[in-house]
């Protein structure tokens, strides 16, 4: 990592408990994707069984986040699968697609974009132990919503059901009405 600011905020995110979220935000330029890189190697070194999915609104996003992980695991041909439509995965990226019957239960990392992953059931059904959302070409944070999250009674629920998600002036906050407490969850 380049900076104290990435290395805080991969150690934020490997120290995260279960339900909680955690937003890094910055422009572009600043090494939000190579921190979303270094985290998902550092979960899997931690737990060499962990599910990753990780998304982005384009192509061209998903790619790029999973060239950058390529470096640091040398057996990611196992580890990684690309989801989405053959044609619009970058050339790099390809040695690495599943096809949508193609069992991703050995897989670590998911790749794909939010409208793939809405439309091939092989990566939407299945439940991730975390979730990595590259929002660098997407300002509306209400985007994330939709994303499936186990709740506390175990069931899978919406995110927006759980959080009041909104902008800020600034920043973005993810909003939690807790049992005893209101939650703001930002990162920068």
């Amino acid at each position: 990592l380049r900076n104290r600011s990435q290395a805080r905020a991969v150690s934020l995110a490997l120290g995260l408990e279960e339900g909680q979220a955690m937003l890094i935000q910055g422009p572009p330029g600043t090494g939000k994707s190579t921190t979303a890189a270094e985290i998902d190697v550092q979960l899997i070194l931690r737990d060499p069984g962990v599910r990753i999915l990780v998304c982005s609104h384009s192509n061209h996003g998903t790619d790029n986040m999973l060239m950058k992980v390529l470096p640091f695991l040398e057996d990611a041909q196992e580890r990684i699968a690309r989801i989405g439509f053959y044609d619009r995965i970058a050339r790099e990226a390809r040695p690495f697609y599943a096809t949508p019957d193609a069992d991703l239960g050995d897989r670590n990392i998911i790749f794909t974009t939010i409208d793939a992953l809405a439309l091939q059931d092989i990566a939407g059904a299945t439940v991730y132990d975390y979730v990595i959302l590259d929002e660098a070409n997407r300002r509306d944070p209400e985007t994330i919503g939709p994303l499936l999250l186990r709740n506390g009674q175990g069931l899978v629920v919406p995110l927006r059901e759980l959080a009041e998600i909104c902008p800020t002036t600034g920043r973005f906050s993810i909003l939690h009405e807790g049992a005893r407490r209101r939650q703001t969850v930002t990162c920068s």
